[in-house]
């Protein structure tokens, strides 16, 4: 009977990972003298990679719109995932940082070296220390996991980073929240300002005439009472007030068609964005 190795721990997994990531970063570092920021991502069971991304592909970075790089970790399908940047200690010594979270797992590992004078890294101990206590912020990063709080805010990205965030359970949508509603009040605008818009048109086209009170025509040198507010206006004003109000009701109503016509191009201008971008991911 043939037996089966038995399937990796999800720790040992996440171990893996890190020290895949790890061993490149310190590689740029010594060969080619800088580390990019990276994030790598994994899915679990699978042992290789699944896909990565640079700050300098995002056009504001990892610190830029939180929601960009989730978009880019949900495209590749990642359940974990490895930050690797490059940081500066106290007295300008360069170091090379690797951080592995898995949200779902609850787990997060840390390793980091600095560069030495002579060019050569000495890893420093981390065993025991989570990235929180070595001052990382990686509650923006497990914010972009599944399992992880996706209202997380802004991400620190390195050493002195934020406070952590706590998680919430998972299930965002894969563009930006609120969709519905924007696109729901743009084309509420759109329609009510298509009614004044239309509304006014024809008061252009009929104005000219003479000016009612209710239901009476009125004649010059009369005068209109309201019963409500008891307000009284002359033949002139009333004949100003209908001149004038056609103009205002196509103003106003072109003006919400415009801004709800625009705000639906605007929100689908950035879901095409968050797209191309979770795409340009793979």
């Amino acid at each position: 009977m043939t037996g089966h190795a038995p399937e990796p721990e999800p720790l040992e997994h996440l171990e893996r990972f890190l020290h895949e990531a790890f061993t490149e970063a310190c590689a740029a570092l010594r060969e080619r003298g800088g580390v990019p920021e990276t994030i790598r991502a994994y899915r679990p069971p699978r042992p290789e990679m699944v896909g990565s991304v640079t700050a300098d592909a995002l056009q504001n970075g990892f610190r830029g719109s939180q929601q960009s790089t989730r978009l880019l970790l949900e495209a590749m399908e990642a359940e974990c995932a490895v930050h690797t940047l490059e940081a500066v200690r106290a007295g300008g010594q360069r170091v090379v940082v690797a951080v592995a979270v898995w949200p779902r797992r609850n787990l997060s590992a840390l390793r980091i070296a600095a560069l030495r004078a002579d060019g050569t890294l000495e890893h420093l101990d981390a065993e025991g220390l989570s990235p929180e206590d070595a001052g990382l912020d990686t509650a923006w990063l497990r914010a972009c996991l599944p399992g992880g709080d996706h209202a997380g805010g802004a991400p620190g990205g390195g050493p002195g980073g934020a406070a952590r965030t706590p998680a919430t359970a998972p299930g965002q949508a894969r563009v930006p929240r609120g969709g519905g509603f924007v696109i729901g009040l743009g084309v509420l605008a759109a329609f009510g300002g298509a009614i004044f818009l239309l509304v006014g048109l024809i008061g252009l086209a009929s104005r000219g005439g003479e000016p009612k009170c209710g239901r009476t025509t009125m004649t010059p040198g009369t005068v209109c009472r309201s019963l409500n507010s008891g307000e009284s206006r002359t033949y002139e004003e009333m004949k100003t007030r209908d001149q004038e109000a056609p103009v205002r009701q196509s103003l106003i109503g072109g003006a919400m068609v415009v801004g709800g016509v625009g705000a639906i191009k605007l929100w689908d201008a950035r879901a095409k964005r968050y797209e191309t971008e979770a795409h340009g991911g793979r």
